[in-house]
């Protein structure tokens, strides 16, 4: 969305954190799991070398927004242990799913989606990475089909966004055949 072009080195992920202390790169980009927790070799990195967020600017906000890739705010101390230079890490979320087949039954999808709203606030006490999905679970269906806006949605998901007005008749519902 951005445009920018970058020379990817290939590194064994345990090794980051000694090819920034060597020069042999010079950035990596990193992921958490719903703004909570590093992958393991990222926090390892974070014990070796002094990191430092780079936020994208302004401008690059608008860019990434028009590309509904909307950064969201990330307290940079639930992620790090120690400072990043950043308070609040502006992250561009990867809405992962749980993806079903449209030959799915509509009911079954939708009954799906109702339990796990019903549950949303159990789920975080079960995962802290659920915390996203509790706060705006309608918000996030939306923001997913929004980033992805050619792939038709299930008719289950389809009926519980008609259901909570969250619907947008330029998305296009599945079908079985």
């Amino acid at each position: 969305a951005l445009g920018y072009e970058f020379k990817h080195v290939q590194i064994g992920e345990p090794a980051q954190g000694d090819a920034l202390k060597a020069g042999t790169i010079v950035g990596a980009v990193c992921y958490t799991t719903s703004g909570r927790s590093l992958p393991s070799y990222w926090r390892e990195t974070e014990l070796q070398v002094d990191i430092k967020i780079i936020n994208p600017s302004q401008e690059e906000v608008k860019k990434l927004t028009a590309a509904n890739l909307a950064p969201t705010e990330i307290e940079a101390s639930k992620v790090f242990t120690k400072d990043v230079g950043v308070k609040t890490i502006l992250g561009v979320p990867l809405l992962f799913a749980y993806n079903v087949l449209a030959d799915m039954p509509e009911e079954i999808v939708y009954k799906m989606l109702i339990k796990f709203f019903a549950e949303k606030d159990n789920l975080v006490k079960a995962d802290p990475g659920f915390e996203p999905l509790a706060k705006d679970f309608v918000g996030m269906q939306v923001r997913g089909i929004a980033a992805n806006p050619d792939v038709p949605v299930h008719p289950g998901l389809a009926k519980f966004l008609k259901e909570h007005n969250a619907w947008d008749n330029k998305w296009k519902i599945a079908t079985s055949k």
